[in-house]
């Protein structure tokens, strides 16, 4: 999947970004007891421009190496245990 910003958005610094209907191949962060919330990765466009960023794979042995400009995720299906869970 390739997404591409706006100049507008990029006058942020940082962003977060995550999958729907995969399961995230990123290893999962603390939750935060009191709100139950999960912690995010956060990407700086600066990095991502600058020199290009992976993120951990945990489903997989898969090893890359991003360009400049690119944010590499990896993202598997769900199991149909999950499906069925999900639904």
């Amino acid at each position: 999947m390739e997404v591409q910003f706006s100049r507008s958005l990029m006058k942020q610094q940082s962003f977060v970004i995550a999958g729907f209907g995969l399961v995230d191949c990123r290893p999962a962060k603390s939750t935060d007891k009191s709100t139950g919330e999960y912690e995010v990765d956060v990407y700086r466009f600066t990095d991502v421009l600058s020199h290009g960023v992976f993120a951990e794979n945990k489903c997989g042995k898969a090893v890359v190496q991003a360009l400049p400009g690119q944010l590499i995720l990896f993202e598997r299906p769900p199991h149909w245990w999950g499906k069925v869970l999900w639904e």
